[in-house]
């Protein structure tokens, strides 16, 4: 055998060492492989198929978006129930009794209507007070002059201005009649005896200007008396004139308080309330506007209220649908929270499926890649092999050993033909050491021998032999 067979032939050996152990690995992973393939694949068999849910997320998250929750209606409502409770009492405080929603419906005079009522009545009150104010310092001044004439007559009793005028007209009269008998014709008899009562006339003239003389007498010495009565019944006569005149004012401004309080009452009679005061009309319209104004916002309250009832309604009815689709029949009662978080949950459960089933699948792929890479590393083994047993087929051939030998037996007859090798080949060269020692020991000889013979005349010495 030459060098390369038996190198050939070694490296042959060593590479089926290799290739058998590897193809054993090769085996058992494909057979794990496939039964972790097995495995994955009864596991993913398992697997709900996950419900399409697309259509619930999306609804789910518009609904929470939108925020239209039973919360937000019953916050609404809180606040409609609120402000009913608030219209009501507003309206209560003032005497007034409308449904709270209908509050601006009310039937309130304007402010220019109630300040031009107001001022009329104001300006009627203050003229009657003014008549009866007049009226009474009339009445009083009144009473103080005849209270002041009662005391003059009683203290005094002067003549009145009627009785001076009175006495000198009898005078004046008996003076014309005595004219009438001293310068004329005869008087009348008849008017003689009834001015004279039966006494001359001479004496009865005598007596009236005496009578008049002491009136008169009387009178200067109480003038300022008598002026003071004749005044005080004068002003009497006039104070019970300006008393009918003021009277008749009185009854105007009555009139006038009338007509202006009955404008004013007029103005609340649609309210059907018993009208109050100026500042008790003005709290009243303070309040029933903005009652007013609430019920305009209770309006808009429940129209939102309305609209977001819809709007839930139409959520629950489209979460129902979708359920339905994914495989759940909520109960019709649930409330649209309730049926959100059961969406959610059926989408959390979905999404729990296909994330396992994607789990599954990717272990699926991931079990067949390494099926797939066990079959083609034993494949490339089993190709290795099969190259190898031509190679081991061709290099057997010198050794006159069939195909079907083992390396292992090959190798161990490699191994006694390497000893074999290598002990001939130390013999070999053991018989080229002696062959070189005998060549050397015989060069030696020769030498010695060439020497001896040059010294042959010496002989022997003494001790050699």
């Amino acid at each position: 055998l030459t060098d390369v067979e038996i190198s050939r032939v070694q490296r042959l050996v060593t590479s089926h060492g290799r290739l058998e152990p590897a193809l054993d690995a090769a085996r058992i992973a494909l057979t794990e492989s496939e039964q972790l393939l097995a495995a994955e694949e009864a596991y993913l068999s398992m697997q709900s198929e996950p419900a399409d849910v697309l259509n619930l997320v999306a609804a789910v998250a518009r609904i929470r978006q939108e925020g239209q929750l039973e919360t937000g209606l019953d916050t609404l409502r809180a606040e409609v129930d609120g402000l009913v409770a608030k219209i009501s009492a507003t309206l209560a405080s003032v005497g007034l009794q409308p449904a709270p929603r209908d509050a601006d419906a009310l039937l309130v005079p304007d402010a220019a209507s109630v300040h031009d009522a107001d001022t009329a009545v104001t300006a009627a009150r203050n003229g009657l007070v003014a008549a009866e104010k007049e009226l009474d310092r009339l009445r009083s001044e009144l009473a103080s002059a005849e209270d002041e004439l009662q005391s003059l007559i009683r203290e005094a009793d002067p003549s009145s201005v009627a009785e001076l005028a009175a006495e000198r007209d009898r005078r004046d009269d008996g003076w014309r009649l005595v004219r009438a008998a001293w310068l004329g014709p005869a008087a009348v008899e008849d008017e003689v005896q009834a001015w004279t009562s039966g006494e001359p006339l001479e004496q009865a003239y005598e007596a009236s200007v005496a009578s008049a003389d002491v009136v008169a007498d009387r009178m200067l010495g109480d003038a300022q008396s008598v002026e003071k009565r004749a005044f005080l019944e004068l002003q009497l006569k006039r104070f019970g004139e300006l008393i009918l005149i003021q009277d008749g004012t009185v009854g105007q401004r009555l009139g006038e308080m009338a007509t202006a309080v009955e404008q004013w009452n007029g103005l609340w009679a649609r309210l059907d309330i018993e009208p109050g005061d100026r500042k008790a009309m003005d709290n009243l319209l303070t309040k029933a506007n903005a009652a007013a104004a609430d019920a305009i916002r209770l309006r808009g309250l429940d129209e939102r209220l309305t609209v977001q009832q819809k709007v839930i309604e139409a959520s629950r009815s489209d979460l129902r649908s979708l359920l339905a689709e994914a495989g759940d029949t909520p109960d019709e009662q649930l409330r649209l929270v309730a049926l959100l978080d059961r969406a959610q949950s059926r989408c959390t459960k979905a999404g729990n499926d296909r994330e396992e089933r994607t789990i599954a699948q990717n272990a699926v792929d991931v079990a067949l890649k390494t099926v797939k890479n066990a079959a083609g590393k034993l494949e490339g083994v089993e190709k290795e092999l099969a190259v190898w047993l031509t190679e081991w087929t061709e290099a057997l051939a010198p050794l006159g050993l069939p195909a079907s030998t083992k390396a292992s037996d090959v190798s161990g007859l490699l191994g006694t033909i390497v000893d074999i090798d290598t002990t001939s080949a130390d013999l070999e060269e053991k018989r080229r050491r002696v062959t070189g020692i005998e060549r050397r020991n015989k060069e030696i000889a020769d030498g010695l021998d060439a020497v001896s013979a040059q010294l042959s005349h010496l002989g022997p010495r003494d001790g050699d032999s």
